[in-house]
C-alpha cells in the first residue's frame, strides 16, 4: 500500500511539473501571438502622411492621391458619388455606377438606381480620386470593409461646445496612440474628427 501511495504522489508531483511547464509555454506564446497580432496590424496599417500639402502646385498629384487613400481607405470595389437634384436641390450619395446612363441599359429616370438590375458599381481608383481632388466630381467613402471592420471613423462634432468636445476626442485619441485630424465644417460651426 505505501508502494502504491508513493507512486501516486510521483505521478501527481510529475503531473503538476508538467502543467506548470505548459502554463509557461502557454504564456510565452500569447505573449508571442500578442506582438505578433499588433506587428500585422502595423505592417497592414495604411502609411499615414504627417504633413497635409495646402497647394496643389507644390505637392505632386501623386502625392495628393496617396495622402487620401491613406487618410480615407475604405471599400475599394465600390465607393458613393455625390448627386444633387436638379429640380429640388436635394443632395445625397448613392454608390457610383458603371452603366449610368448608358443608352439602352440605365433606364434613369424611370428606374430607380436601387431597382435596377442593370447596376454595375465602379471601383474606386487613382482617376476618381484625382477627380475628386480637382473638384470635377464629389466622393464620399464606405469604410465598413467585407469583414466588418474599418480604417478610421469619422466624428461630427457641433452646438456650442463643439470645439472643446473635439479637443477632448482628441486628447483622448492620442492617449491611445490614435491619429486623429480635426477639419471645420463648411457652416463654420462645427467640426470633424
Amino acid at each position: 500500500m505505501a508502494e502504491e501511495k508513493n507512486t501516486i504522489l510521483h505521478s501527481i508531483a510529475t503531473a503538476e511539473a508538467r502543467l506548470k511547464e505548459i502554463d509557461a509555454e502557454r504564456d510565452s506564446l500569447l505573449k508571442d501571438l500578442t506582438k505578433w497580432k499588433n506587428d500585422l496590424r502595423e505592417a497592414q496599417s495604411p502609411t499615414i502622411i504627417r504633413s497635409v500639402p495646402t497647394s496643389s502646385s507644390i505637392y505632386p498629384l501623386d502625392s495628393r492621391i496617396a495622402l487620401y487613400r491613406s487618410l480615407f481607405r475604405g471599400r475599394e470595389d465600390i465607393y458613393p458619388k455625390l448627386w444633387v437634384s436638379k429640380k429640388t436641390g436635394a443632395k445625397g450619395y448613392s454608390p457610383a455606377c458603371g452603366n449610368e446612363w448608358s443608352p439602352g441599359v440605365c433606364r434613369k429616370p424611370v428606374t430607380k438606381c436601387g431597382d435596377c438590375n442593370n447596376r454595375k458599381f465602379s471601383p474606386i481608383s487613382d482617376d476618381v480620386i484625382r477627380k475628386h481632388l480637382e473638384g470635377s466630381i464629389t466622393i464620399g467613402v464606405y469604410p465598413m470593409l467585407a469583414d466588418e471592420t474599418c480604417w478610421f471613423l469619422a466624428v461630427d462634432f457641433d452646438k456650442e461646445s463643439w470645439q472643446d468636445d473635439a479637443r477632448a476626442f482628441m486628447e483622448t485619441s492620442a492617449n491611445f496612440k490614435i491619429p486623429g485630424y480635426l477639419e471645420r465644417s463648411r457652416s463654420g460651426s462645427g467640426g470633424h474628427v
